[in-house]
């Protein structure tokens, strides 16, 4: 395996190179990350149960001009700290209430990653080094996925990622103003998700000063004395209040706002809760396994390569010396301490990792440096094959599983017969022991993958899973009807009816939304909870459906509104499409 010592070469200050200079850098990758999560960010309308939520409650946020906690449906949403919205707020203010606006926020956050990423890295690192990290970043799947929706966990990572190169910065170079940055940073943080992040924060630290107090890394010598000492440089105490300075304010605001709901459903249920798994998306402590593979394809097969070198370095008893080496083991504290934490809570969803990414990216960039001086091909020539195999099956098998029609398969084909050959030319240059021009095209190829086919991938999704429920809001819009949500309220409705929309969860409910209002009264209701059109008080009669989602109709006059009786029977033929009912499509006034 390459030798360490290509890791751990004395660090040259950065000088221009072919002209170039680093803050040039910062700005080319500025531009190629905004290459990649700008364009088509709007195209997808919102989606359900992702960035729908973080879009609507920003939008009835400003609509209610009611700034302290976040709302959905018209009523409050206590499960976040605001600072997210106000950033999606002055996006609308600036481009309008639309997607893009709503998005905005995490595509910045994603793109002021890639490039901190690189300027932070550069503190430690060689140009090569920190520009393979900062490219590798942009090209991970998951990554990027996440910076195209509206959610809170790009922003977060961002926050995280400056706050522990910060961090790294004070304990390794002893620089006191990145100290203070980093406590900023993680105030920020705080602001956006919670407390939690102070947690995380501290996990991370406590383990790189725990292994870095150890002389030679040595876990037979371990000096709690040392330890403690190295804790305290940190100013731990310090650091907290200043936390808690800056973000008490907020956190009072909406506690009084809300009469103390707000503390008690996000501090107590939010927070402990997930916690402890008593919130929902419980899952097993394994989850994540198969979520970092895929999601970090096809990169993460190179860890199957990296563990020697990882060995190597945690063998070199001169590394409590070697500011490079201390920040590869700052990044896989970095990695290994947010992969377990977030393992062991029960609740998981696959956005939650996105904070090692960064780690990642920076291990992996070292790695690869050091198989360039080397020149050892294989571990390169194997993400080659294997990416190259995924872009030959990848479109027959997304078009199965998404595009039944073949609508998009051959722009797909297109985008992967570009993709290849650009991947065949990698492949060709590693062969032949060029590897940094082999490893160049293989990172620029999966960042355009990236920026073709994320987008894509959410067409695709939208036209199966969300396009019915959109088009059957439109049509009650349309058709001036009164509309109600059957069972669980997704938040596009809200965000497309632009109202509040009466949410029955039983017969009292059914019957009363029923019988109390003039009009067309309508239901949206998913063909999997059918069965609860027995709580009404009169035979319900079916407007259309689309996909699984159901219109049906139940005040006084449904019997004069075009609808159908609904008789119980509900088949299906091949394609799992209803028959024997009107669909969507057919409507005589779909157009008019």
């Amino acid at each position: 395996m390459a030798s360490i010592s290509n890791v751990s070469a004395s660090h040259q200050q950065s000088k221009p190179v072919g002209g170039i200079s680093d803050w040039q850098i910062a700005v080319l990758l500025f531009v190629a990350a905004s290459l990649v999560f700008i364009p088509f960010l709007g195209t997808t309308p919102m989606i359900d149960p992702t960035d729908s939520f973080f879009t609507e409650s920003a939008r009835e946020m400003l609509e209610l001009k009611s700034f302290a906690c976040t709302f959905i449906n018209y009523e409050p949403w206590l499960d976040k700290p605001a600072l997210h919205f106000w950033f999606i707020v002055a996006a609308f203010k600036l481009f309008g209430i639309n997607e893009f606006a709503g998005r905005l926020p995490s595509a910045l956050a994603g793109i002021l990653e890639v490039v901190a990423t690189y300027c932070f890295s550069r503190q430690f690192l060689t140009r090569r080094q920190s520009l393979l990290s900062a490219a590798i970043l942009l090209s991970l799947p998951l990554f990027v996925s996440v910076g195209r929706v509206s959610l809170t966990d790009e922003p977060l990572s961002l926050c995280l990622t400056t706050t522990l190169f910060s961090f790294a910065i004070f304990l390794i170079k002893k620089r006191f103003k990145f100290l203070i940055f980093a406590y900023l940073a993680l105030a920020v943080a705080v602001l956006i998700k919670g407390p939690f992040a102070v947690v995380l924060v501290g996990l991370i630290l406590a383990a790189y000063v725990g292994l870095t107090s150890i002389p030679g890394i040595d876990l037979r010598r371990i000096d709690f004395r040392r330890i403690l000492l190295n804790v305290w440089q940190l100013h731990p105490f310090a650091g907290v209040l200043g936390i808690l300075l800056l973000t008490s304010p907020y956190y009072i605001w909406a506690h009084n706002e809300t009469h103390g709901a707000f503390t008690t459903a996000f501090f107590f249920r939010q927070n402990f809760g997930r916690m402890v798994g008593v919130v929902n998306h419980v899952r097993p402590f394994w989850w994540y396994l198969p979520i970092a593979v895929g999601g970090f394809f096809p990169w993460s097969l190179l860890i199957a390569f990296w563990w020697p070198w990882i060995a190597k370095i945690w063998q070199r008893k001169e590394i409590l010396n070697d500011k490079r080496l201390q920040l590869l083991v700052f990044a896989a504290c970095w990695l290994t301490m947010t992969f377990c934490f977030f393992s062991a809570i029960p609740t998981k969803l696959y956005t939650y990792i996105i904070p090692l990414s960064p780690a990642f990216a920076l291990l992996l960039g070292c790695f690869i440096d050091s198989l360039i001086k080397a020149r050892k091909t294989l571990p390169l020539y194997a993400v080659s094959v294997f990416f190259a195999v995924g872009l030959i099956v990848g479109p027959f098998v997304v078009s199965k599983i998404f595009d039944k029609a073949y609508a998009f398969l051959g722009l797909e084909i297109t985008a992967a017969v570009l993709l290849l050959g650009a991947t065949v030319a990698a492949v060709n240059f590693v062969r032949t022991r060029k590897i940094v021009t082999g490893a160049a095209i293989l990172c620029s190829t999966l960042s355009v993958f990236c920026a073709i086919f994320v987008p894509l991938m959410f067409t695709l999704y939208y036209n199966v899973y969300q396009l019915p429920i959109d088009n059957l809001v439109a049509y009650a819009i349309k058709r001036n009807a009164n509309l109600a949500v059957v069972n669980y309220l997704e938040p596009s409705t809200t965000y497309h009816y632009k109202r509040k929309l009466p949410l029955i969860k039983d017969e009292a409910e059914m019957q009363s939304y029923g019988d109390d209002r003039a009009g067309m009264q309508w239901i949206l209701i998913s063909d999997d909870v059918l069965s609860v059109l027995a709580w009404t008080n009169r035979s319900p009669r079916a407007v259309c459906y689309d996909g699984h989602w159901w219109l049906f109709a139940i005040d006084r006059n449904c019997k004069t509104e075009g609808t159908v009786p609904w008789v119980g029977l509900y088949t299906k033929d091949g394609s799992h499409k209803p028959v024997s009912y009107p669909k969507l499509a057919d409507m005589p006034n779909l157009r008019d």
